[in-house]
């Protein structure tokens, strides 16, 4: 039996500015993004017919457990479309990623999905078939293809996040991410985003060199998150999650904190990963799920 297995590290939005809207409504954006290590755990083997387990402690936040009504088989769909084969697949997700929390998880299964199957077929599709299929199934897809486990990267998402180019951070960071168990929906948040928030040329921050400096990661950062009002507006809970992170800022080697993606969950970026682990462990709130660590994979 060919098991294969493949780790999907969540994402983590440092900075996300919204640049205007596409004619069919997408909206444009230009982000920085970096891969936790904290992953879901995904395998697959042939079966004779499709099956899904899920476990981990986020396991019953996923209701959609047939593989026709969830991004999965979606993603198994969309391989076989593009491809022109099929099969049937016996597969395992241990969800360790917080679902509906703005870090990816979705995204990140399907894209590990996409690996597995093109691994298991014998690569029928090369790296930019395999973002031209993932963008059919999530505009953060394409980005979470990218996290190949070499670590000390970050990822500049632009258009609607297909537009991608990679940056190498000059520290090795640590993060910390808060999360109060409260859902938001991404869709509902875009729809509270005024056009007032807005650019309108789709290209108006800086260009980044490819090694990136502190200090130019520091700039970049005071851009924040254009999705963080309309959040709030949308779940006034996640002002008590984003205190929370706010207050790391008295901890060692605290560089940044703020929400990733459409929230729900916040992060505070630290200069290395023992100090992101110290300011956990200094938190005595106990309602926030935390977790703290470097960058994918044990940076």
């Amino acid at each position: 039996m060919n098991t294969l297995s493949i780790k999907a590290p969540a994402k983590v939005n440092l900075q996300l500015t919204i640049t205007g809207r596409r004619d069919d409504g997408y909206h444009l954006m230009d982000s920085l993004a970096v891969f936790a290590d904290l992953a879901d755990d995904l395998s697959l083997h042939p079966a004779p017919e499709s099956s899904l387990e899920i476990s981990g402690p986020f396991a019953d936040a996923i209701p959609e457990t047939r593989l026709d009504d969830n991004i999965l088989g979606k993603t198994i769909r969309a391989f076989h479309h593009a491809t022109g084969l099929d099969g049937h697949y016996a597969i395992r997700l241990e969800k360790n990623i917080p679902v509906a929390a703005g870090i990816g998880g979705g995204s990140a299964d399907a894209a590990g999905m996409l690996h597995l199957l093109n691994g298991l077929h014998h690569d029928p599709l090369d790296d930019q078939g395999l973002e031209a299929v993932g963008l059919t199934i999530g505009a953060d897809v394409p980005v979470c293809l990218k996290a190949d486990g070499k670590g000390g990267d970050c990822w500049r998402m632009q258009g609607i996040g297909e537009r991608l180019s990679r940056h190498e951070l000059e520290l090795t960071p640590g993060l910390v991410l808060l999360n109060d168990g409260i859902g938001v929906s991404t869709a509902s948040v875009f729809s509270r985003l005024a056009e007032s928030r807005m650019t309108t040329d789709g290209n108006t921050l800086p260009e980044l060199p490819s090694t990136l400096p502190v200090m130019e990661l520091i700039d970049r950062l005071r851009y924040g998150n254009d999705l963080l009002t309309p959040a709030l507006e949308e779940c006034p809970p996640l002002r008590e999650t984003l205190a929370a992170a706010e207050a790391l800022a008295s901890a060692d080697g605290f560089i940044h904190a703020s929400m990733s993606g459409s929230g729900a969950t916040c992060f505070g970026l630290f200069e290395a990963p023992h100090q992101a682990v110290e300011a956990l462990g200094a938190i005595t709130n106990g309602r926030h799920w935390g977790w703290a660590g470097g960058l994918y994979p044990n940076s």
